[in-house]
């Protein structure tokens, strides 16, 4: 498959909400301010210390191996209402 992420993401005139986790292993943390700067609409951009990439905390070390009891768990508090208020705030702008 041929994407060039750089391309697409600098297309993008649309506000964006891009979250990412210190404890991802599939996408690099780093990507969520190279987005933020590629993106030409408006970017409310976060890194949460601990969030892996099923959105779920971890407080050891990053392992792919924890996924299965992490996946258990729901969805952090903390990313579901940094949705709800984006969401929110999309609405009355």
């Amino acid at each position: 498959m041929r994407l060039d992420p750089p391309a697409i993401f600098s297309q993008i005139t649309q506000p964006m909400l891009v979250i990412g986790g210190e404890k991802d292993l599939q996408c690099d943390p780093a990507d969520v301010d190279r987005i933020a700067r590629l993106v030409k609409g408006l970017v409310d951009a976060h890194v949460i210390k601990n969030l892996t990439h099923i959105l779920r905390f971890d407080e050891g070390e990053p392992t792919i191996l924890g996924t299965a009891e992490l996946i258990k768990k729901p969805m952090e508090p903390i990313v579901q209402g940094m949705i709800a208020e984006w969401l929110n705030k999309q609405r009355t702008t």
